[in-house]
């Protein structure tokens, strides 16, 4: 499948009761993935959406994904094509209707509002991330785009995200199809390899986008400094009314601990959340 500016979104009726899957790819030793699922199981329920967990990487003859090496940029990039691949398979052969794609390291708070009401049918919900970071993976997809003669697409650091919490539906099967990706693997190369991937996907197809608030994917303790992150040791003081999903990077030096402190206060509070609506 070649890839043409505008040419993969279909443009089809919302279903009157969606099929709704919440998808967690999480490859490889990830010790905290149990506990940030199960919140995730919680929300799933109140959405009315079925939760899949991914441990394992699609093999060869499923998705033909190109050999690449880990340098220059991160490891396994294979498990970054995957967010976009997983969106795909879940909708074109699971046949769900809309699917949220979310990172492992996200564990998500009682009384978080239903995403997929927030995001309109036909726009990919998305949460904005850093100008510099968008700045980046656009020099890298202009370099792409003249040496492997594909489409250009417009570059517009509004629409740039963090791919840690993504929501799709099924008008956007064919931007996201395997051929695309495989055609599109060098973008990996990049220092934000799943955003510049994402980016140029949704962008060269022309699918409609929607931003979301903050508040359905953020870090906690933006405001010190990296270093202090590095090695914080108390996620609670720093969790916020009003902040719906938290999300975890490579960031903080205690990522399992701090996960292990998140997901205990966010399921305690599901657990309460649950006890009244009973009663």
């Amino acid at each position: 499948m070649g890839i043409a500016a505008g040419d993969a979104v279909t443009n089809t009726k919302a279903p009157s009761e969606p099929r709704m899957a919440i998808v967690i790819p999480s490859f490889g030793k990830r010790p905290w993935v149990e506990r940030c699922a199960e919140t995730f199981s919680h929300y799933a329920a109140a959405c009315g959406a079925t939760l899949h967990v991914e441990r394992d990487v699609p093999s060869a003859s499923e998705f033909p994904f190109p050999k690449l090496s880990d340098k220059p940029g991160r490891k396994m990039k294979l498990a970054y094509a995957c967010k976009a691949y997983l969106a795909w398979r879940y909708m074109e052969k699971a046949g769900y209707d809309r699917v949220a794609i979310v990172d492992d390291t996200c564990a998500v708070r009682a009384g978080t509002p239903n995403v997929f009401d927030a995001v309109p049918w036909g726009f990919c919900g998305y949460t904005r991330t850093s100008d510099s970071h968008a700045e980046e993976s656009f020099a890298t997809i202009r370099q792409f785009v003249q040496e492997s003669g594909l489409p250009a697409v417009p570059f517009d650091s509004q629409r740039y995200m963090n791919s840690g919490f993504m929501v799709y539906d099924r008008t956007m099967v064919a931007a996201l199809h395997p051929d695309k990706i495989c055609a599109c693997a060098p973008l990996l190369f990049a220092h934000f390899p799943n955003q510049t991937l994402t980016y140029y996907l949704l962008a060269s197809a022309g699918v409609q986008q929607h931003e979301l608030p903050k508040a359905y994917n953020t870090m906690p303790a933006l405001s010190l400094p990296a270093e202090e992150r590095k090695t914080l040791a108390d996620i609670v003081p720093h969790i916020q009314p009003g902040v719906f999903i938290y999300h975890l990077s490579a960031f903080y030096g205690e990522r399992r601990k701090l996960l292990r402190q998140l997901t205990d206060l966010f399921l305690a509070e599901w657990r309460a959340l649950e006890q009244t609506t009973k009663r």
